[in-house]
C-alpha cells in the first residue's frame, strides 16, 4: 500500500509542478478527509487532481485520483470468547489517465487517451484501457460545455473470482489477465449556473469482451474565492459482468475543498 501511495503522490507531483509554471495550464485539486475517534475509530481520505493545456492545434490532459479507508472491526476469539479491535481497509483505489489530442477545428478533434484503474473491492484488481477517439464539442461558451468522444479501444484487466470450494475453507481464485477490444464513449458537461457555482458531469462507458464498465462522476462546486470552492460529488462505477458475491455497482459521495490552479 505504501508503495502504491508514494507512485501517486510522486506522479502528481510531477504533473502538478509544471502546471503551476506555465501560464497555458489550468487544473484543479480536490481533498477529502473524515476521521471518527472515541468507541470507533475510521479514517477516510480522497484526492483527486485534473490538469489541461491547450494550444493551437494540440491539447493535453492529465487525471489521478485516489482513495483510501480504514475502520475498526470486533474479533472474538473463538477459543477464549475475548473481543478485541483490529483496523482494517474497505477502500482502497487509485487511478492515473492521460489524453492527447488534436484539433481539425474548434469544435472536431481527435484523441488518444490512456488509463490504469486498481481497485482492492471492486470486480477487477487493475486494469489498463487504450483508445483513439473522435470528438466533437457540441456547446462550447463561457457559461456551458458539452462535448462526446468515441471509437474503438484496447482493454487488459485482472478480474476477481471467489469461489466456495466443498469442502471449506474458502478459496480466492485470481483468474488469468483477459484482453479485449472495446468501443469507448465518454461524454463530459460543464454548466455555470452563476458566478459562484457550477455543475459538472463526466461519463465514461467502456464494453467489450463480455463486460460493461460505466462511470459517471457528478459534481456541483460553490466558489468560496478565485483559489478555492467547496465542492459535493457522486461517483457511480458500474461492471455489467462479474462474479457470484461480487456487487455490480459501486457509489462514492464526497465532500472537498478545491483548489484552482
Amino acid at each position: 500500500m505504501k508503495t502504491r501511495v508514494l507512485w501517486l503522490a510522486i506522479s502528481a507531483g510531477l504533473l502538478v509542478t509544471p502546471a503551476m509554471h506555465a501560464a497555458d495550464w489550468t487544473g484543479t485539486g480536490e481533498f477529502g478527509l473524515a476521521l471518527a475517534r472515541g468507541n470507533s475509530e475510521s479514517e477516510t481520505l480522497n484526492a483527486r487532481f485534473n490538469f489541461k493545456k491547450e494550444t493551437d492545434p494540440w491539447l493535453y490532459e492529465f487525471t489521478g485520483g485516489a482513495l483510501r479507508a480504514e475502520g475498526e472491526v470486533i474479533v472474538v476469539n473463538p477459543n477464549t470468547g475475548q473481543t478485541s479491535r483490529i483496523k482494517v481497509s474497505n477502500a482502497n483505489r487509485f487511478d492515473l489517465g492521460g489524453k492527447v489530442g488534436y484539433k481539425f477545428d474548434e469544435r472536431l478533434y481527435t484523441v488518444g487517451t490512456g488509463r490504469y484503474d486498481q481497485d482492492d473491492f471492486a470486480a477487477f484488481r487493475w486494469q489498463f484501457i487504450g483508445a483513439a477517439s473522435l470528438g466533437y464539442r457540441f456547446i462550447q461558451n463561457e457559461r456551458t460545455k458539452l462535448f462526446a468522444e468515441i471509437g474503438p479501444g484496447w482493454r487488459r484487466s485482472q478480474p476477481v473470482d471467489i469461489r466456495v470450494l466443498t469442502p471449506p475453507p474458502p478459496v480466492v481464485v485470481i483468474p488469468s489477465t483477459q484482453t479485449s477490444l472495446i468501443g469507448r464513449l465518454a461524454v463530459g458537461f460543464a454548466h455555470n449556473v452563476s458566478d459562484s457555482t457550477s455543475l459538472t458531469s463526466d461519463l465514461v462507458v467502456e464494453s467489450g469482451g463480455g463486460d460493461t464498465f460505466a462511470q459517471n462522476d457528478l459534481g456541483l462546486s460553490v466558489a468560496i474565492n478565485q483559489r478555492f470552492a467547496l465542492k459535493t460529488g457522486l461517483q457511480l462505477r458500474h461492471n455489467s459482468d462479474v462474479s457470484p458475491g461480487i456487487k455490480k455497482t459501486d457509489t462514492l459521495v464526497t465532500t472537498n475543498v478545491v483548489v484552482n490552479f
